[in-house]
């Protein structure tokens, strides 16, 4: 018991012992569902049992006048939530040029820049595949790494000055 207990508290095997809870929640709750729910699309699942159908469903699913109605729907919110995200920016620039520039409208301007990114990659995406997550996923990264490099005070500290000598900043 105590050779069981001093394996476990050892700091090469308590962080796995931390981390395996973790780990098999993700695996019972997540990805068991999720496979499973990819190889029932390509079933035909009832109480008499399961049997394989291929791409049947997804090829009526593509005939179907309410799923084309749906998906021009979905791109009707992503065009008004891109005319929203625009909105804003172009308000968040009035603010700037009014009030100037501070390292928390640079913050939400990232994030809406980040947003119209991944906005406009979802319109592109109903006519042409790509990864459109890897590319967001990457831009959030590279976006929140200039935030997190850059001197974003003294930026913006030297931006106003510049601009309050221009004759920019009313």
């Amino acid at each position: 018991m105590k050779k069981a207990k001093k394996l476990l508290y050892s700091q090469k095997i308590a962080p796995y012992v931390f981390v395996v809870p973790f780990v098999l929640s993700l695996l019972i709750f997540w990805l068991y569902p999720l496979v499973s729910g990819i190889s029932m699309s390509f079933q035909d699942v009832s109480f008499g049992g399961m049997k394989w159908v291929g791409a049947k469903h997804f090829k009526k699913l593509l005939g179907d006048k309410v799923f084309r109605i749906a998906v021009g729907n979905s791109l009707e919110y992503m065009v008004l939530t891109l005319l929203l995200i625009t909105t804003a920016i172009g308000k968040m620039f009035l603010y700037i040029s009014v009030y100037g520039l501070t390292a928390y409208r640079i913050l939400s301007l990232t994030f809406m820049l980040w947003l119209t990114i991944i906005f406009v990659g979802w319109i592109i995406r109903q006519w042409k595949t790509f990864p459109l997550a890897r590319i967001s996923i990457l831009t959030g990264a590279v976006l929140y790494t200039l935030l997190c490099v850059l001197p974003v005070s003294s930026l913006c500290r030297y931006y106003n000055l510049w601009a309050q000598t221009h004759g920019f900043l009313h």
